[in-house]
């Protein structure tokens, strides 16, 4: 059956080993519609790139959709919606997987992961329940930017805090006006205690930039925060996760840091992604290669300015890839998007001052035709709903939305 325009067909892509180099692929297209095929990685384990972005695109693309059932599913999904959400799920003992560009993913036309129709992720499953989108405002952002004080001494080139603040400022400054977003900088040192000490109180949401590192024989994957001393401190992705509570946890971490989304081969857990999304955190943003600082700078600011829009991260991190390739970056595919939600969205697709202005159309619309008395027992209705403790959290906000609007506009004119 076809999507309505506003619904996203979920395709949902399970990959797991057979008999390796095969592998075998499960795709299921919505609540209807179960393809079943086999991909080989022939040519293309250990990864090494064509020369160019759009050659190594076409190359995995056409690789994976070689077998014909597979290619059925996609032209399928094709037919039944524009509008698709494709979530790649590698089963944990195919983590090798991981090591492909799969954000690189072009069909001699266009990139897929830099589609607003076509909203893409690394799906990871989780033991637990899949997290409600947020209703309530205004969301709680913890800022950290991590810059020790011996970086040069590392080979590292010191990080412009200043600058990095001043970029998020900037893409949530309509937000902070609007009393949608609350933005707090974590003061230095970062360390890993005082971040634990921070986000016990309570946010919504974690941006961390710092540098990370591959280091050792083991391919290790860490970030280098500071120590009480200023200095650099390295911190894995194990030591990191840990520092969530299960009470507190936010529902998104972007880690603006190189290497922060790696994953090893052996173990898929090992990368600060996948640990985090372990950890019950269901929406993190992790690069997976090293990471210029135009692109992480361009990247973040595109990808809070369209997520305070839709609300839905992985909209939201194909808007930023979009807009990374129009800026002719040649690390398009390092921002990746790793994920334990159904449906992308962590909170409201529109912001309460966006829904104000929708209140307040509907509001002058219902005056014109019934007068003073109505409105002013509205107001009492809606002030009643309002202040009643209730379970429903969706009827105060709404309530509290719609006086919003009522506030907003002392005169109505008939």
């Amino acid at each position: 059956m076809p999507t309505t325009p506003d619904e996203f067909l979920d395709v949902h892509i399970h990959i797991v080993p057979r008999q390796p180099p095969e592998y075998r692929v499960h795709i299921r297209l919505g609540d209807g519609g179960e393809f079943d095929g086999a991909f080989t990685t022939d040519g293309l384990l250990p990864w090494t790139s064509g020369g160019t972005l759009e050659r190594d695109g076409q190359r995995l693309f056409n690789a994976f959709f070689a077998d014909s059932s597979l290619r059925t599913a996609w032209d399928t999904a094709h037919g039944r919606s524009a509008q698709r959400r494709i979530r790649l799920h590698i089963d944990p003992d195919a983590a090798e997987l991981h090591s492909l560009p799969w954000e690189l993913l072009h069909d001699g036309v266009q990139w897929l992961t830099t589609l607003d129709a076509m909203p893409f992720s690394r799906y990871l499953p989780g033991h637990q329940d899949y997290r409600l989108a947020l209703t309530a405002y205004p969301l709680r952002i913890l800022v950290a930017i991590s810059n020790p004080d011996d970086l040069a001494d590392e080979g590292l080139i010191p990080i412009d805090v200043a600058h990095e603040q001043a970029l998020l400022e900037e893409a949530f400054a309509q937000s902070i006006e609007k009393g949608w977003v609350e933005l707090a900088v974590l003061p230095p040192p970062v360390t890993l205690a005082n971040l634990e000490a921070a986000l016990s109180s309570g946010y919504h949401a974690l941006h961390l930039v710092a540098h990370g590192a591959v280091r050792g024989r083991d391919k290790a994957v860490a970030l280098y925060l500071q120590g009480d001393d200023g200095m650099a401190h390295t911190v894995s992705a194990g030591q990191l996760a840990a520092i969530f509570g299960q009470e507190q946890l936010p529902h998104l971490v972007f880690l603006s840091a190189c290497h922060s989304g790696a994953l090893s081969a052996g173990d898929v857990l090992v990368g600060f992604g996948p640990a985090l999304v372990a950890a019950g955190i269901p929406a993190v943003v992790a690069m997976q290669d090293a990471v210029s600082l135009p692109t992480a700078q361009r990247a973040t600011f595109i990808f809070y300015t369209a997520l305070m829009r839709y609300g839905a991260v992985d909209r939201a991190l194909n808007w930023a890839r979009r807009n990374v390739l129009a800026a002719g970056r040649s690390d398009l595919g390092a921002p990746a998007l790793l994920m334990h939600l159904q449906d992308g969205q962590i909170w409201l697709e529109m912001p309460p001052a966006i829904c104000v202005d929708e209140g307040r159309k509907i509001l002058v619309s219902l005056y014109q035709k019934f007068g003073d008395m109505w409105l002013e027992w509205l107001q009492g209705e809606l002030q009643r709903y309002h202040d009643t403790p209730t379970d429903n959290e969706n009827i105060r906000q709404w309530s509290g939305i719609l006086l919003d609007a009522l506030d907003d506009s002392p005169t109505f004119e008939r």
